[in-house]
């Protein structure tokens, strides 16, 4: 009696208990998990990386001012030496100058175009990792979430089921009692019993590490009175599925892109760059006073040129990166190839699991029916005796054992196909929020 007071109990609790389903959950990581935060990060530190690309469109601007006082040795006042281009002064005077300089590239021959393009492709890369950082934590909630509602609905069915092990216990000792049964049946259906008991405190056991599972990875927190919903689906059809729309194909697109830009980037590194340039010059000095120079600037000159630069040699340097960048090309080329064919593969292996697993379920549903069917005509039987009570509720434990499968089944079908719904997720899924 006190073990049916605590099932009616159990029933009652689940019954009023807090529902939360996956996709609150899945909502609620999104907009709290701290990787995806930190993804999004990442994804504006490029933003900026592309300004500094863009930078080098602009010309440059310096200003600078330099105040020195020199002693001549020679007892000179003016006068100033130049050897291999260095000027050594050898006069006595403070001196002051301003220059405003001016640097320009020109032209390139478009490297500075590339430079722009890698830093967008980088941009889009960290925008696509995004989608598939928040891809994986989706499929790590949802096999934690999957768990945890299996263990729920098999610590549902099997409370169920000891109470009806506990009646039958009950009936077999009335009839050991009456000698009708030998004490080796009632020992096993204790045996069976204790095994029952055991099932239930391992899943109690295996409930709580993946609700703890599920908190860890969505930093949300869940109440002890907690009951899981049904997992729902909406999974595109599997034969339209594509390796090319998913998040983790886009990643190796760009970079397959991003690489061929840093090839071009190379290749255009080895031309002569053009620059512009020009300087303003203000000055002024004096032999005997600090001051006076600072407060006596003139204009003193300016001029403007233009150089052309040209690496004729450096010691291999960029061919060598230059073949270490196809051959990183090609090895992006294999991993693109090799990510297909392993989706592919999962993709079709997850239709036959799906498949077999719908196939299974049509015949646990055909067994069920039948089963009920014989549990309906058993108690019909039961009630003009012509049955006795083990027999009824030995297929009314059969029943609920059957049901309990039909039920796991029916999640693992979910799980499969909400595993699918987010793997394909493409553009038209990820949004950052």
């Amino acid at each position: 009696m006190s073990r049916a007071l605590a099932i009616f109990f159990l029933f009652n609790f689940t019954l009023f208990a807090k529902s939360v389903s996956l996709d609150e959950i899945l909502e609620y990581a999104l907009k709290h998990t701290l990787t995806l935060k930190i993804k999004k990060l990442e994804v504006k530190i490029e933003s900026k990386n592309i300004q500094i690309a863009k930078s080098s469109y602009y010309p440059k601007f310096d200003i600078s001012y330099d105040t020195e006082y020199s002693k001549s040795l020679e007892g000179s006042i003016f006068s100033s030496k130049s050897i291999n281009g260095v000027s050594i002064p050898s006069s006595t005077r403070y001196q002051d100058s301003i220059i405003l300089a001016m640097d320009y590239e020109l032209y390139n021959f478009g490297a500075k175009d590339k430079q722009v393009n890698i830093a967008k492709i980088s941009k889009e890369i960290k925008e696509k990792e995004w989608c598939e950082q928040k891809k994986n934590l989706y499929l790590q909630i949802t096999k934690a979430y999957t768990d945890a509602l299996k263990e729920q609905v098999k610590i549902e069915y099997k409370n169920r089921m000891l109470l009806i092990r506990e009646k039958l216990y009950e009936a077999i000792k009335r009839l050991y009692d009456a000698r009708r049964y030998s004490k080796t049946n009632l020992a096993d259906e204790a045996i069976a019993i204790l095994a029952l008991q055991k099932e239930i405190a391992d899943a109690k056991m295996r409930y709580k590490d993946a609700i703890n599972s599920l908190s860890t990875l969505s930093y949300m927190k869940f109440d002890k009175q907690i009951r899981l919903a049904f997992i729902n689906t909406n999974v595109t059809t599997l034969n339209k599925i594509r390796y090319e729309d998913s998040s983790e194909a886009k990643i190796l697109a760009y970079k397959i892109k991003q690489k061929r830009e840093q090839i071009a980037l190379k290749t255009k590194e080895r031309y002569p760059s053009f620059e512009l340039y020009s300087n303003y010059y203000v000055y002024a000095s004096d032999s005997d006073s600090f001051s006076h120079p600072l407060f006596h600037m003139r204009k003193n000159s300016w001029n403007v040129g233009m150089s052309v630069r040209f690496n004729i040699f450096d010691g291999f340097k960029s061919s060598s990166v230059k073949e270490r960048l196809f051959l990183e090309l090609e090895k992006l080329k294999q991993e693109y190839n090799e990510k297909k064919h392993l989706f592919l593969q999962k993709v079709n292996s997850t239709r036959v699991k799906i498949n077999e697993l719908h196939k299974l379920k049509s015949k646990e549903k055909e067994l069920i029916a039948k089963n009920r069917e014989k549990l309906s005509m058993l108690k019909r039987l039961r009630e003009i005796k012509r049955i006795d009570l083990l027999t009824s509720l030995k297929a009314e434990y059969e029943l609920y054992r059957q049901n309990l499968n039909l039920k796991l089944q029916k999640i693992e079908i979910a799980f499969e196909k909400r595993v699918i719904d987010i793997t394909i997720q493409g553009d038209k899924k990820c949004v950052q929020h």
